[in-house]
Parts: structure tokens; sequence; C-alpha cells
């Protein structure tokens, strides 16, 4: 997809050839709450249940040491540096991370105890060092068995590779390979039978039973376990929490977005491949939207890119349409490959993987897309032309660009 301005600028979006892709642009009312958190699951607004949101990419101040990292959710929870963590850049994937030296970690006001939050969903992008006791990614604890992910062989019994169940740990070695980044989801739900799921890399390790007593706990330290103690040695990417359990659409869009990002690959339900080498490298921003039944839907997405998309008119069972950009530069300055009538189009192009879950090409139908063009100054509506490579030759100058922008104020169109 390319966005043109006719007389300014323009936004590419390219549709691989095996997919379909119908662009309906219609008014929609502004006042649905864009979905803008990581991948466009919940909200960073601090209304929605994404609790804490770090990102090394985002907000962290200073470097060796750190001195701020700060929570993106809009939950308003404070972040304190304890000892000298240190950003590396372009570390994983082209993007940062956060060394933690084993005595070093991030003390945070967010309690994560089972009477606070029952369930949980606690997302890490993360590589240990490899050796035996390498600590804690995040982890909450007051003495007792409280939620922690923790590699250790001195936390007792069943401790090594583990998570917290409440009663003791629950671990699989497959949670810590030896410096590997890995995408690790845990799933809590509390008091019921085996209902909680340890998950790396978009695939169920083991699932156990979470039973933690009513107490009050210390608040949920990242790269420590909540009372200054397993503090970890590795590197943290990025740390995403839910005061709730995601359904399962949403759990899929948000492990393509990380595992995009990250160049990690999924065991499961890789759907998004734009982010290969051969495709071009649309890493970065991914979103999307799917259905795997009438119970687990994500209908609307933007992240924390200036792409909307919602609404689809044929979205069926175990369907997805993910999105993601190549992080060119968001500005006009394309003036070679483009089509007669318009004078320049953002560098910037997305691609889309519209497939179920299956790797089959699919047509979700019709939808809505809405571009956030705020920090572009003021912006003319019929200026505006959408561009879709749909040979997939990847030129743009021999496509027909699409008018009809309808502004919905704020520069949102």
């Amino acid at each position: 997809i390319c966005f043109v301005f006719n007389v300014l600028m323009f936004i590419s979006f390219v549709v691989h050839p095996k997919y379909t892709l119908t662009i309906q642009l219609f008014i929609f009312s502004l006042l649905v709450v864009a979905q803008t958190g990581p991948a466009g699951v919940g909200t960073n607004d601090g209304t929605s249940n994404l609790e804490l949101w770090i990102d090394a990419n985002n907000g962290v101040t200073g470097s060796n040491p750190i001195t701020a990292w700060t929570d993106l959710s809009g939950s308003s929870i404070t972040n304190t540096i304890v000892g000298s963590p240190v950003l590396t850049t372009n570390s994983v994937n082209g993007y940062p991370i956060i060394r933690f030296n084993g005595t070093s970690y991030i003390s945070t006001n967010l309690s994560i105890n089972a009477g606070t939050y029952p369930n949980l969903d606690i997302y890490t992008v993360y590589s240990s060092t490899g050796t035996t006791d390498v600590g804690s990614p995040w982890g909450e604890d007051n003495g007792g068995f409280d939620r922690f992910l923790l590699r250790s062989n001195n936390a007792g019994p069943g401790c090594s590779f583990a998570v917290g169940n409440g009663a003791g740990c629950d671990g699989n070695a497959g949670l810590f390979p030896a410096s590997i980044p890995i995408i690790t989801g845990i799933y809590f739900a509390e008091d019921v039978a085996s209902g909680s799921i340890a998950v790396t890399n978009g695939t169920t390790l083991y699932t156990f039973t979470s039973n933690h007593a009513p107490e009050t706990s210390n608040n949920i330290d990242i790269a420590g376990i909540g009372d200054g103690n397993f503090s970890f040695v590795g590197d943290i990417a990025e740390t995403i929490i839910y005061s709730q359990n995601l359904n399962s659409a949403r759990r899929i869009i948000l492990y393509n977005y990380l595992s995009a990002k990250y160049g990690i690959a999924l065991t499961n339900n890789d759907l998004y491949d734009e982010d290969n080498a051969g495709n071009g490298n649309f890493d970065h921003q991914v979103a999307g939207i799917g259905r795997v039944n009438a119970s687990n839907t994500q209908l609307d997405s933007q992240g924390s890119a200036i792409l909307r998309i919602l609404t689809p008119t044929d979205l069926n069972n175990n369907e997805f349409l993910i999105w993601g950009h190549n992080n060119g530069i968001q500005q006009a300055i394309e003036k070679t490959d483009i089509p007669l009538g318009v004078q320049a189009r953002f560098n910037r192009v997305w691609r889309v993987s519209e497939v179920n879950t299956s790797g089959v090409a699919v047509d979700v139908g019709s939808i809505n897309m809405q571009w956030n063009l705020s920090s572009l100054g003021s912006v003319t509506a019929s200026d505006l032309r959408l561009l879709v490579d749909t040979d997939n030759d990847g030129v743009f100058n021999d496509e027909t660009p699409i008018s009809g922008a309808t502004s919905l104020g704020g520069n949102v169109f």
C-alpha cells in the first residue's frame, strides 16, 4: 500500500499475488477507540486490560546505564531502575535490548498477585546467558511461590526452568534455551485445573494449575522476582502484560507481531510472511485482524503505526489479515516510481498477508482503512490517493491511483 498525495504525497500498499484484497474507504465513527496496543491488541491509553508494556525501542532514557524505561501501556505504571542495566542497539533483528548483569533490575508499582488479577497473560522477548542460574526475566514474590518466570537451582525443587504456580513450580527447559532469543507467553488462569499455560514461540510447552493464596505480595520486577532476589542475567527486548486471558485470535496476532519484529520464527500459526527477506523484510509495526471462531476475534487494529484497519465484511473462521511496513521514511519523498497525476508518494510501504491458519489465501471482504496523518501538518482529503501494487511487480508507476479519501477530523483520513 502506498498513500499518495495528489499534489503532495501518497501511501503505498502491496498485496501478495496469491492474496486478494478489496479496499473500501468510507466514513467510520471516531467514537470507536482505535486498538493502539502492541499489534493492535488493547489500547495504550489506560482504558483496556493492557497493564504494562515496555519496549527497548521506545521510552528508554540513557544507555550505559539506562536511567529510565517508560511504560507504554497508559496505565501509569512507574518503573524504577536498580543497578546499571545497559541499552544495546541493533541487537535482535536490528532492534535494541536491555542487558542485565545479575545485579540490576526494574522495580515497578504493578501487582500481579492473584488477589488483584486472577487471570493474566504475560509476553516477554528475552535471551538468557545459558548458565545454570540466570534468574528471572519477570516476577513477583514475597517469599512464597508467587508468580514468576525463573531459572535457578537455588529456589527449591522444580524451580529450574520454571513458572511459579502458587504451591511450587512447573517447568520445562524450553523456557530458557541457551543464548537464543525467545518469545515466551505465560497465561495464568487462577484455580482452573491445568488451565494455565506456558508457551514458547507460539507453541504450548505445558499446562499447569495456578493456585496462589490470597495475599499481599511485592510488586512485579522486570529482570527480577519482586523482592530483589534472582536478578536476571541476559537481555530483555519487550515485556507485555494483560490483566485478562486474551482470546486465541489476539494471541495469534500478538505472536506474529513479536515474531516479525525480532526475527524469531514461530513454530505454530506463523501467518505473516511479509517479514521474510524474500518479501522485502516488512518487519515493522505489525498489526492484524482475525477470527478463530465467533468467540475469538480481533476486528479492529492499529498498533503504534499510522494505519488502522477494521470492519472486515467477510472474515470467516481461522482467517486473518496481518500487515506491516518496511520502515521507510514517512514522508512523500519518492518522486520517480509514481503514476501520472501523482507528484510524490510515501517512501514507506506496507505489505499484507491475508491467509487462514493453514496458510491458504483467503478474502476477508471489504475493509475500512484509516490513516492518521497528524504528524504531517495540514492535509487536504482531495489530494490523497491510495496505490495498490496489484500485479506485485514491486513498482507503483503502472498502477491506477485510488481516490475518494474522506476526512474524519484530526487529520485522520
